[in-house]
């Protein structure tokens, strides 16, 4: 048997478990999720986290034009709780974040799909005031990416069932 024969055979075998089990790309073609871009309008939250969220989704689903299908409305809360003060006065900080969002068919006016995405991240505070505003400043975006992609997920993986 060849190398080539070989891999053919290694990658069909591969396959067979995915193939009883219902797996379905949920980016595939025709798929309601593909469907997707262009069509989610995001409202703005008016805070640094806010407009990272807001760009992320943006980069993932693009930018709304007019003719968008429909209007997605973000409800943002981060709650900040220092966790620990060591000797040296350096204190660990944990940022939660939780996003509640609806999507509403804007031919009907209908709200067709609600959920909500928690998240969390961390960062440390020194006695150095830049150095501290640097790592929350970092922690924040990470905080907002971590909720985008939660959003995104859970909007692509629900899609078929409100998407039409």
């Amino acid at each position: 048997m060849s190398l080539s024969d070989r891999r053919t055979l290694l990658k069909l075998l591969l396959a067979l478990p995915l193939a009883g089990c219902g797996f379905t790309p949920l980016l595939k073609e025709g798929a309601a999720a593909r469907d997707l871009t262009g069509q989610l309008h995001f409202n703005l939250i008016e805070s640094a986290e806010g407009f990272a969220l807001l760009q992320a989704l943006e980069g993932r689903f693009g930018k709304a034009g007019a003719q968008a299908r429909y209007d997605v409305t973000l409800d943002l809360s981060i709650n900040d709780k220092t966790l620990a003060l060591d000797t040296k006065g350096l204190e660990r900080h944990t940022l939660s974040g939780k996003v509640k969002f609806k999507v509403i068919d804007r031919a009907t006016g209908k709200q067709v799909f609600t959920d909500m995405a928690r998240e969390t991240t961390g960062y440390s505070a020194t006695s150095e005031t830049l150095v501290t505003r640097a790592s929350e400043k970092a922690a924040r975006q990470n905080l907002a990416n971590l909720l985008a992609n939660a959003v995104a997920l859970r909007l692509i993986a629900t899609a078929g069932s409100w998407a039409k």
